[in-house]
């Protein structure tokens, strides 16, 4: 049926607009789809080429049927003389068009491009065209192309490429949501990876999907920790590990995720001869998947040996609060128990300056007391 589109008509359809998505979360899976591309459309190959705006460089390439010495000839020289693709550059965007739709076939078969590239390649005929802007400040090549046994593609097979068109730019975009998705986490826990103390990234049921080297170092040698082969936080302690659920319970449901309490909470547990502080604060990771932004309520599980003395950094107290770097500095000399008198020879000024900045930290911070302010960059700013 000549109205109906070809997608509608092949079986393999949903099978292809499946791998399309699935592509979103794995890159190889590009190659799977220009398979299903190449037997959908009985074509001899096709391909999918990333590129920088007007860049001719590749900065991805997928192809399945072409040659790879055929992109590269087409970048060193052919793309200058390409009749198909400078003539469609003048159509409607985000459209895929048959040679026929571009130019007279006479015209083509003339070309320089079709005489010393593609004839030399056996490719005859094609459906071709450009997502512009399909990836950031990417543009998106797609070709399917025929050789000289196989016959013309129809303006109907033009139609039906078209309706492929909008699930591979919503895959892209999404691959490309996935990967800064990856990166921020990757840099998160880079970042956690750096502390002395140990840290466990966990869902609401402990599992634990990050443990910076830290933790893995405190897991293999103090035997505080006991090996899950699911990765679940476990203390090898059965009153430990009752406290630890206590402790969780405090700040969270287990089995729903739902957050109890927005702070953190600390308990202390003593292993052999050493006293460790275990502190749990509620967790929320944020995502994108290929069926949109998702929520998983967590924790983070901090650890350290109770008699190490850690003090926050004045940069990390101005990054992480409201606080001008002139107080967050006098804030680190606060945690590193400086007096009032000494900071500001430190400092090079007034007691009583130093006194209305301490001040306007705990107004900031809604702390009521020099300690309580003390207490709380130590328990807000050592994460």
């Amino acid at each position: 049926m000549e109205g109906e589109s070809l997608i509608t008509q092949q079986r393999s359809a949903p099978d292809l607009i499946r791998m399309i998505y699935s592509a979103a979360t794995d890159d190889r899976g590009w190659e799977h789809v220009l398979t299903e591309v190449d037997e959908l459309f009985d074509a001899s190959g096709s391909f999918l080429c990333a590129r920088k705006i007007n860049s001719i460089v590749p900065e991805a390439l997928v192809s399945q049927g072409i040659e790879a010495a055929y992109f590269s000839e087409y970048q060193d020289h052919f793309y200058k003389v390409d009749i198909l693709s400078h003539r469609a550059a003048k159509l409607p965007r985000g459209r895929l068009y048959t040679n026929q739709m571009i130019c007279e076939d006479k015209d083509y078969l003339a070309s320089e491009i079709y005489q010393d590239l593609h004839r030399r390649q056996d490719i005859r005929y094609g459906i071709i065209g450009t997502l512009r802007e399909a990836v950031g400040m990417l543009n998106v090549d797609i070709g399917v192309v025929r050789s000289h046994d196989g016959t013309s593609f129809t303006e109907h097979e033009a139609r039906a490429a078209n309706d492929i068109l909008p699930h591979i730019s919503r895959s892209l975009q999404l691959s490309q949501r996935l990967d800064q998705t990856a990166n921020q986490q990757r840099s998160a826990y880079a970042a956690l990876d750096q502390l002395a103390e140990a840290v466990a990234v966990c869902s609401a049921d402990g599992t634990a999907h990050f443990q910076n080297s830290a933790y893995q170092k405190l897991a293999s040698s103090s035997r505080l920790l006991r090996p899950h082969r699911e990765h679940k936080v476990t203390f090898r302690d059965v009153a430990s590990h009752r406290l630890f659920k206590q402790l969780l319970q405090q700040v969270m449901d287990p089995v729903s995720g739902s957050i109890h309490s927005a702070s953190s909470d600390t308990i202390c547990l003593v292993h052999r001869q050493d006293r460790y502080l275990v502190r749990a604060q509620p967790w929320v990771n944020q995502h994108n998947s290929i069926w949109g932004s998702e929520t998983e309520p967590g924790f983070m599980l901090f650890i350290r040996r109770a008699g190490v003395k850690r003090v926050p950094s004045a940069r990390n107290i101005a990054a992480l609060h409201p606080v001008t770097q002139s107080e967050a500095e006098i804030g680190h000399y606060l945690c590193r128990g400086l007096s009032l008198d000494e900071i500001a020879g430190e400092r090079g000024a007034a007691t009583s300056t130093v006194r209305q900045q301490v001040k306007a930290m705990m107004r900031k911070l809604n702390c009521h007391k020099q300690g309580e302010l003390i207490a709380f960059l130590l328990t807000n700013t050592l994460i």
